[in-house]
């Protein structure tokens, strides 16, 4: 009983307590701050949905390539890998001649100078039909400055011989020989004062000190630049995802972890970049 009595007092005067008790303050709010990024998975169901999130389709003539060629050769198409995955493919055809060429090229308006961008695409040495006569060039890029076509930075990987090419914004580029068919992740690291390329993972040059400013359009490319004889043949570049987190450095982990949690959570396509400057240009409208 004396047991219960003081339990029974105990309970009481804990109660009294918690009763009389001044409310806590409710905690203040957090400012989270939302990183400012770009995400693709290229669900879209076609070229309409490109356009919608952002990107542009080029169709206006003129350089790279072979001149007088066309450019139009964007489409989405079925994963073969992934159950409902989808890629965005760009397709370069040609019959031999530069008036039966055609090339193609996309381009996110520009934003951010600095940041971390990368790509997982798939090159090719050879043609998906015909025979591999001609030299096809594929480009995952942000250009900053449209005359002279000179950019932030710059990997091209070429057929013939087959190499991978990074290039910095004074243009200098620094080959990569042999071939590197197959998916790849490519990455760049942009700051004020050096640019890391990195393939699959592994930095595979530094570029230190820049050579000009101006905020980077993001591009993917995909054209001829020597043709040979022969039947018709066609060229295709698929991209499964690209990402953008500006002002930020971030390792290659970094990127394939958010990559995964966008996918994982059922985000296809996330923009929180905001606007990019008034009257840029791009290099998807030349001139």
């Amino acid at each position: 009983m004396i047991a219960a009595a003081a339990a029974v007092a105990g309970a009481t005067l804990a109660t009294a307590a918690w009763r009389s008790a001044r409310p806590e303050p409710d905690p203040p709010e957090l400012a989270i701050e939302r990183p400012s990024i770009l995400f693709d998975d290229f669900a879209e169901e076609s070229v309409r949905g490109l356009a919608a999130n952002g990107w542009v389709v080029r169709t206006a003539p003129g350089e790279p390539g072979v001149e007088g060629a066309r450019w139009a050769g964007v489409s989405l198409v079925a994963g073969a890998e992934e159950p409902g995955g989808r890629l965005l493919r760009l397709e370069a055809t040609t019959d031999g001649t530069a008036r039966g060429t055609v090339h193609a090229q996309v381009c996110r308006a520009p934003g951010s100078r600095e940041g971390t961008s990368a790509a997982r695409v798939r090159l090719r040495d050879e043609p998906a039909s015909g025979p591999g006569v001609d030299t096809a060039a594929q480009l995952f890029a942000a250009f900053g400055r449209f005359v002279g076509a000179r950019g932030e930075f710059a990997f091209t990987y070429r057929s013939r011989p087959p190499g991978l090419e990074v290039t910095s914004p004074d243009g200098t580029p620094r080959p990569l020989r042999g071939t590197r068919a197959g998916w790849h992740v490519l990455l760049a690291q942009v700051t004020d004062g050096r640019i890391a390329y990195f393939v699959d993972g592994r930095r595979v040059a530094l570029r230190r000190g820049r050579s000009h400013g101006g905020a980077a359009a993001l591009t993917l490319a995909l054209w001829l630049e020597e043709l040979g004889g022969g039947p018709a043949r066609r060229w295709a570049s698929d991209v499964d995802w690209v990402f953008h987190q500006a002002d930020a450095v971030l390792s290659p982990q970094d990127v394939a972890a958010a990559v995964d949690s966008l996918r994982r959570i059922g985000i296809g396509f996330e923009d929180t970049t905001g606007p990019g400057p008034a009257r840029a240009g791009s290099p998807c409208t030349p001139g």
